[in-house]
């Protein structure tokens, strides 16, 4: 596995000095090289997206991977049917499953004040020291607190850290653990 992440992120660093690269373009080089590193037999999740900071336009291509959400701007408290995820009609194959694989990109636009949360499933995956599972519902019963009290990034970030740490209560992690937000301004 480890030498697959390593294969990953070199091809990452090369793509990365390709900026005219679409979300699916990317992720079609990304699973060759992941493809031809484990002949298949290893796999992984992505989502990938780039925004037009000028249009506010978000255009993404996921390979399977957890769908971020996404909170137009609005006045009040939010409510868990505020949370959109962000899916395509087609999700795309894992990284490395098919050699082949061609990406679909989804495009939505933003305004001025929306938060995009992005998360890998690990973080749901969490489980407390009496073994049950933090689950969708608890990222998005903390995501729902945080963004009724205030929809900075950093304290949605800060606050669903410190609602997971604490369901955790310093269990083993089963699996990678990360994820971010970010506001169209």
């Amino acid at each position: 596995a480890a030498l697959i992440t390593s294969a990953a992120r070199s091809a990452v660093s090369l793509i990365e000095t390709s900026p005219s690269l679409t979300p699916s373009s990317f992720l079609q080089l990304l699973n060759r090289a992941i493809y031809v590193s484990a002949k298949g037999k290893i796999q992984m999740t992505f989502f990938v997206a780039a925004v037009d900071p000028e249009k506010g336009i978000l255009t993404y291509a996921t390979a399977s991977h957890t769908a971020p959400y996404l909170l137009k701007k609005m006045e009040g408290p939010v409510k868990k049917n505020d949370l959109v995820p962000l899916l395509g009609e087609i999700q795309g194959l894992r990284l490395g499953q098919e050699i082949n694989s061609r990406y679909t990109e989804n495009v939505v636009e933003l305004g001025a004040g929306d938060l995009v949360f992005v998360y890998t499933d690990g973080l749901t995956d969490i489980e407390s020291p009496e073994g049950k599972v933090w689950d969708e519902r608890g990222l998005i019963k903390s995501l729902v607190t945080s963004l009724s009290e205030k929809t900075d990034p950093q304290f949605v970030v800060e606050s669903v850290s410190a609602k997971s740490n604490e369901f955790r209560n310093l269990a083993a992690l089963k699996d990678d653990v990360t994820f971010f937000a970010f506001q169209y301004l």
